[in-house]
């Protein structure tokens, strides 16, 4: 990514602004692995605190690099398509393994994806 954006602060002092959009988009792509696997039945575990901060490193470093207007459309392409496929299987549980339904997944994702962005 580079330039200008590497130097914007964020509320993630670890991250710059490109990684944290980074972060947006692999969120995002994370989400269609864990429906896959709700709908396969077979549920994922919830990574939290340590565990959820290594992935999200992981992720981010991990991932192609792109252009900041790259990554935004490559995050709202995923992101859209996650919405549209989820919705209609709202009710769907258990979406991770000691998580709610798909319902409750799409309301945590539009709070962390609000959050971030």
């Amino acid at each position: 990514m580079g330039g200008r954006t590497d130097a914007v602060r964020t509320p993630c002092p670890q991250w710059s602004a490109a990684q944290l959009l980074t972060h947006l988009w692999c969120t995002a792509e994370r989400y269609h692995r864990l429906l896959d696997a709700a709908l396969a039945g077979r549920p994922e575990s919830m990574p939290v605190n340590e565990e959820l901060a290594a992935l999200n490193e992981r992720e981010v470093r991990n991932a192609a690099s792109q252009s900041v207007r790259g990554t935004l459309a490559l995050f709202e392409s995923s992101a859209t398509a996650y919405l549209q496929r989820a919705v209609p299987r709202w009710r769907i549980a258990p979406f991770q393994i000691g998580g709610g339904c798909v319902g409750d997944a799409i309301g945590i994702a539009a709070i962390e994806w609000h959050i971030h962005a």
